[in-house]
């Protein structure tokens, strides 16, 4: 009698439903990683327009409501603007996508005055707050979005309120 060197149909499918199982419980968490990864990419450049208003606010004795008033250069690798579909967007080599207005990153009003700087990933919810110096929350960082992303972040709860959703400070 000879014996057979091949596994049966019943190890095989433990084998597949074990790898099965494996890549259910990763892919959440590469996704989460990515999403990461992506929203920290855009933390230096909402940093230097923030310091850029700041630099605004000492020159001027006001923040301007529009980025263009900025002197600021762009990241290598980001285009601010191109096909009419990509006005309001910086589009990143990789794929990172964020929400801009008037070629450069978002900067939040209350009344005329700018208090905050943000950038908002596009075709996702995250986004990444800085407030200004004369703001409501001075220096303060923010992280808008999924929670699990955010809190992976260190974030602690917080509601400014008028952000629309809940939002976590970062450290």
């Amino acid at each position: 009698m000879q014996k057979s060197l091949g596994f049966t149909l019943i190890e095989l499918l433990v084998v597949v439903l074990i790898i099965g199982i494996l890549a259910a419980v990763a892919l959440p968490q590469y996704e989460k990683s990515v999403k990461k990864t992506r929203l920290m990419r855009v933390a230096p450049l909402v940093k230097a327009l923030a310091d850029a208003e700041e630099a605004y606010w000492l020159a001027n004795g006001r923040y301007t409501p529009y980025a263009t008033d900025l002197d600021i250069d762009f990241p290598a690798g980001g285009t601010s603007a191109g096909a009419a579909s990509d006005d309001g967007y910086m589009r990143f080599s990789d794929g990172t996508v964020v929400d801009l207005l008037n070629g450069s990153a978002y900067i939040g009003a209350t009344g005329s005055v700018s208090s905050y700087v943000t950038a908002r990933l596009k075709d996702s919810n995250n986004g990444y707050v800085q407030y200004l110096t004369y703001s409501a929350y001075p220096n303060t960082r923010l992280c808008v979005g999924e929670e699990a992303v955010c809190k992976s972040l260190g974030g602690v709860a917080f509601s400014p309120g008028y952000l629309g959703s809940l939002a976590w400070k970062l450290p």
